[in-house]
């Protein structure tokens, strides 16, 4: 007991004496006339291996705050690109420690060119771009990108590959400036090797307009570019990776890749039933495209109350998928970016519940339900992404993908339940099997003229989207009621369901955009937006002469909604802050029609919709965003259709063909420090 309680008083005491051992490093960075280095990288690392402890960037006047630094002894190296690098010994003990102002020399090379030989410098800031050295992060043998951004300090990688960088999400990921297999950007991050890589770029991405116009309209995205090392660049490179263990488990992977300046050719492939999903989670949620044709309204039941659908992340997967990338450079002119990726799916679930049902403390019975389940995904897509340079100020671009998949489910239950006397109260089994196909694809054309040479821009733009999906169900259901332990009755389900859908969007817009004094820009714009659908529902029941059509559950209907819009909106952009106030009149309609029914549908709406946006950065690394934004969502169908719905006999809904489009307002705050 005596060295229990000891232990503990130790324990206790350790506690603040370790928060009491770290403190703040502060500092100015300046050049030899004394001006602030805005923009120059602090680094603390650690002796004898020169790991990175801490890092800062320089702030608007040069001065830095490494904070929470564990007592020891350091190198703190800065840099700054124009000038030469400053390294010293520093010690930290358990007060702040303040080094002063540190004086740069300038560079007695090329303003812009910082040349580093024997020791590593981690990371240098180029205007807005925070450049990584690969090299100085050591990442270990047969690491991918991924394992390498992990290591990098101001990069967060979450469990599900998606990427942050400098507290904000990473909307893309370049390699050598082009895209890698679209716009997902965890494919390049999970397949790359990291000994590859040369140098990662971490900047904020200015929109396309912008990059057009040469106006900086405050549209940017974080981006990170991998830049390839030499050797990378000459020849093809790449890896292969496989496991056996017991159970028959197995996981192999492959990737193989050439890239030229004008070339990019990637070859990946994945087999495994160890429940890692290929490439990335994006394409993980297209293999259920198939399915979701079974889903309404966030769910789809047979009669019988059974749930369609599963989530594949549960129980045992096997996953084979192939994926290949080509993109080519013609000339300064003209370049395609296209993908390929095929991937299948084949999940296994055997679940068992166990539940005690309690009033007060007092048991009142137990549930029990098993089930078995096998879903079988398969998903063939294609990315497209072509430019062409038609004249200076003047292109077109093409962006488009196709998606095809089918999936196929077959579901098995059992359950039961038992009264507080141990007596059965009422049983349930079910057996259900569904197959679904699903095809959809999208374009867009877009054009951008430059008129003049003070940003004015014209821009078209041409969408359509199509969607075509085929569901079908079948569904076994025995419920058996019992009292005092004795059947009393057993009702019997036989049903088949079938879903066909197809919705064709089309959309066009023009715009024309106006810089106007003191980095204020105006644009006006028009859009005309139609949707077109068309869903049938039709529900059979087992006869003894047949299928019989459930009149009650089937439905269908056509419906047509147009938008029609114009706006206008300003933009005004400084060096701390952004500002934009926008607003929209759009004209609405709706024409629909219910299939073997007289009910016809037919409203119009007018709404404005006003926007606003503000941007305030107090500093490098520390800002904030409010935004506001309205928008209408139209009614569905099923909100409209004047009857009942019982397929859930616990929820029968009907829908109101009176209802007006839901308009919504939201409010944004984003702060980062």
């Amino acid at each position: 007991m005596r060295t229990l309680l000891l232990s503990l008083i130790v324990l206790l005491c350790a506690v603040p004496t370790q928060a009491q051992d770290r403190t703040n490093i502060t500092g100015a960075i300046v050049d030899s006339s004394g001006v602030g280095l805005r923009g120059a990288t602090v680094v603390v690392l650690t002796k004898p291996d020169s790991v990175i402890a801490k890092f800062a960037i320089a702030g608007n006047d040069g001065d830095f705050t490494l904070r929470r630094v564990e007592a020891g002894d350091y190198v703190l190296q800065v840099t700054f690109v124009g000038f030469e690098s400053s390294t010293q010994d520093i010690t930290v003990g358990s007060t702040p420690l303040d080094v002063g102002r540190i004086t740069l020399a300038e560079s007695v090379g090329e303003l812009n060119e910082l040349v580093v030989s024997a020791d590593h410098i981690p990371f240098v800031v180029t205007n807005d771009t925070l450049e990584y050295n690969a090299a100085a992060f050591g990442a270990r043998p047969n690491a991918t990108v991924e394992d390498l951004l992990r290591r990098l300090p101001g990069i967060e990688v979450q469990d599900d590959g998606s990427i942050k960088a400098q507290g904000e999400d990473v909307q893309n990921v370049l390699v050598d400036g082009k895209e890698f297999f679209g716009s997902d950007p965890t494919i390049a991050t999970k397949n790359l090797p990291a000994e590859a890589v040369d140098k990662v770029q971490v900047y904020d991405k200015q929109s396309d307009m912008a990059e057009f116009t040469g106006v900086d309209d405050g549209q940017e995205e974080k981006t990170i570019n991998l830049e390839l090392t030499e050797d990378a660049k000459r020849g093809v490179f790449g890896n292969i990776t496989g496991g056996y263990g017991d159970t028959e488990r197995y996981d192999g992977q492959a990737t193989v890749n050439r890239f030229t300046p004008d070339t990019q050719l990637a070859l990946l492939a994945n087999i495994n039933n160890v429940n890692r999903q290929g490439f990335a989670f994006g394409d993980y949620m297209q293999f259920l495209g198939g399915m979701g044709a079974m889903m309404d309204g966030g769910g789809f039941r047979l009669g019988g109350g059974v749930p369609l659908g599963s989530d594949l992340s549960d129980g045992f997967s096997e996953t084979l998928s192939i994926g290949l990338n080509a993109s080519r450079d013609f000339s300064d002119r003209t370049s395609i970016r296209s993908s390929y990726i095929l991937s299948s799916i084949e999940n296994t679930q055997d679940r068992t519940v166990l539940q005690q049902q309690l009033f007060g403390s007092a048991a009142t019975g137990d549930l029990t339900e098993t089930s078995q389940q096998l879903t079988d995904n398969l998903t063939h897509r294609v990315n497209l992404n072509a430019r062409h340079k038609i004249s200076d100020g003047n292109d077109l671009r093409l962006r488009g993908n196709l998606t095809a998949s089918n999936s196929d489910l077959r579901n098995g239950g059992f359950r039961q339940t038992v009264g507080a006397t141990g007596l059965t109260q009422n049983t349930s089994q079910t057996l259900y099997d569904s197959a679904a196909d699903n095809f959809g694809g999208d374009a867009r054309l877009t054009w951008r003229k430059r008129l003049g040479a003070k940003g004015t821009a014209l821009v078209g733009e041409a969408t359509v989207n199509l969607n075509d999906s085929e569901a079908r169900a079948g569904l076994e259901n025995t419920i058996g009621l019992y009292e005092r332990g004795d059947v009393v009755s057993y009702d019997e389900i036989l049903q088949e369901q079938e879903n066909l859908g197809n919705t064709l969007t089309q959309s066009q817009r023009l715009s024309l955009s106006q810089p106007l004094k003191g980095k204020r820009v105006l644009e006006i714009s028009a859009q005309r937006r139609q949707v077109s659908e068309d869903q049938t529902k039709n529900v059979w029941d087992q006869g003894g002469s047949g299928l019989v059509l459930n009149d009650d559950l089937s439905s269908g209907f056509d419906r047509t909604y147009s938008y029609y819009q114009g706006g206008l909106r300003f933009d005004q952009n400084r060096e701390r802050t952004r500002f934009g106030l926008g607003l929209r009149v759009q004209e609405s309609s709706l024409d629909g029609v219910i299939l073997d029914r007289p009910d016809e549908i037919s409203n119009g709406y007018t709404h404005l919709l006003p926007s606003a946006s503000f941007h305030y950065e107090f500093r490098q690394g520390m800002n904030m965003d409010l935004r506001y934004n309205t928008s209408t969502r139209e009614p569905s169908m099923t909100e409209l259709q004047p009857f009942a719905d019982n397929s859930d006999p616990l929820n029968i809904y009907v829908g109101n063909p009176g209802l007006e489009p839901e308009y919504r307002h939201s409010w944004g705050f984003h702060y980062m420090y």
